[in-house]
C-alpha cells in the first residue's frame, strides 16, 4: 500500500474557504478518478511560529504507478487550480510514501 501525503500551509484567513474546497471539490474529485481509494484529511496541531494553519491529506492507493501516473497526468494542472483559488499564499509540497507496516 502507498500514500501520497499532501501537507499545506495556509493563512487562518483562507482557512475556512480551503477547507470547503478541499472537502466538497478537490478531494471528491480526486476519489471519483482511479487513482486513489481513500483520503483522510487532518489538521496539524502546532501552533506554526510564522503564523497560519497546516494541514495533511494522505491518498491510499495499491500502486505506486497511481502515484506516478498522477505525477505526470494531473500534478500542474492540480497546481495551477490551486494556484489560481488561493494564490502564492497556499504552500503546499507533496510526499509519496511506501507503508511497511501498520501496528
Amino acid at each position: 500500500m502507498f500514500l501520497f501525503n499532501v501537507t499545506t500551509h495556509l493563512d487562518e484567513a483562507q482557512e475556512a474557504e480551503w477547507l470547503h474546497w478541499m472537502q466538497e471539490e478537490h478531494i471528491p474529485t480526486l476519489l471519483k478518478g482511479e487513482y486513489f481509494k481513500t483520503a483522510t484529511l487532518t489538521k496539524v496541531m502546532v501552533e506554526e511560529s510564522m503564523g497560519g494553519v497546516t494541514y495533511t491529506v494522505q491518498y491510499t492507493t495499491d500502486h505506486k504507478a497511481i502515484i506516478n501516473g498522477l505525477y505526470e497526468r494531473q500534478a500542474a494542472d492540480l497546481e495551477a487550480q490551486l494556484m489560481k483559488k488561493f494564490g502564492n499564499e497556499v504552500l503546499s509540497f507533496k510526499t509519496p510514501l511506501k507503508i511497511i507496516g501498520q501496528y
